[in-house]
């Protein structure tokens, strides 16, 4: 006897069957001249990797078009003034690795790595207020090889 199995279709989502027209004109309205724009769905969100000034960017939107967060992948020429003099006065030895801009809501906060000959710094400056999240002692041992 013949057994009829169940008739598959495989299709890919592409950008058009993930995203809205909200959440497209918002996306294009906000960041003009966007490339390289990789689109992905979670949990009912949307985020999207894109370059935007030589830069990589990450963004996260509602299913209304909404932007939740918006991060922007830098270096120490991306940093704005006060902020580079005020990081680099507390930690004036060291060199500026990265500096990687958040924003969400009204906040607008720079995350910044910092390292030096014996240790790796990271900070976050927020509303004019310099924290340190984080020093690591980079290690006096030579590497053992077997």
């Amino acid at each position: 006897a013949q057994v009829q199995l169940p008739e598959i279709t495989v299709t890919e989502k592409t950008t058009s069957t993930i995203i809205n027209q909200k959440i497209t004109t918002a996306f294009e309205t906000a960041f003009k001249g966007a490339t390289q724009m990789r689109w992905y769905e979670v949990n009912k969100r949307y985020i999207v990797n894109f370059i935007l000034n030589d830069q990589r960017n990450h963004a996260l939107y509602s299913k209304n078009g909404k932007l939740l967060y918006h991060i922007i992948y830098g270096n120490e020429k991306h940093l704005p003034s006060p902020i580079k003099a005020q990081v680099l006065k507390q930690y004036n030895d060291y060199s500026i690795t990265q500096a990687i801009n958040i924003k969400q809501s009204q906040r607008d906060m720079w995350v910044v790595n910092l390292e030096n000959k014996s240790a790796f710094v990271l900070v976050k400056v927020l509303e004019g207020e310099m924290e340190q999240m984080k020093m690591l002692k980079k290690t006096e041992e030579p590497l053992v090889r077997q």
